[in-house]
């Protein structure tokens, strides 16, 4: 179950995040940081989500040591994802074009 809320969760922020790493349109270079920026980040969550461990591990008979180490990576999730929701703020901010790519 934890597994899918993750997986819902990446594709809501990174839908999106690679034709939004193309260029601007309109040539606004801080338009397009802001894509790479946000695809970089979108990476960044896969990358934390698919390691070990696996949040499905944090059971109350676990070990204090593993379910810490599922904390920080829950932690660290929340973390990436707000990064990428104040980018994508951001950049719906300064009306970049590469902001309609992205479903809010």
């Amino acid at each position: 179950m934890m597994k899918k809320s993750i997986a819902l969760i990446c594709f809501a922020l990174c839908t999106g995040a690679g034709s939004a790493a193309q260029a601007a349109n309109n040539g606004d270079a801080a338009c397009t940081q802001l894509s790479s920026d946000i695809a970089a980040r979108s990476a960044l969550f896969v990358k934390v989500a698919d390691a070990a461990p696996d949040l499905t591990d944090i059971i109350p008979s676990a070990p204090a040591a593993v379910r810490q180490r599922v904390h920080d990576k829950t932690l660290a999730l929340h973390n990436i994802a707000n990064e990428i929701w104040s980018l994508r703020t951001r950049m719906a901010y300064l009306d970049c074009t590469q902001a309609g790519t992205f479903a809010y």
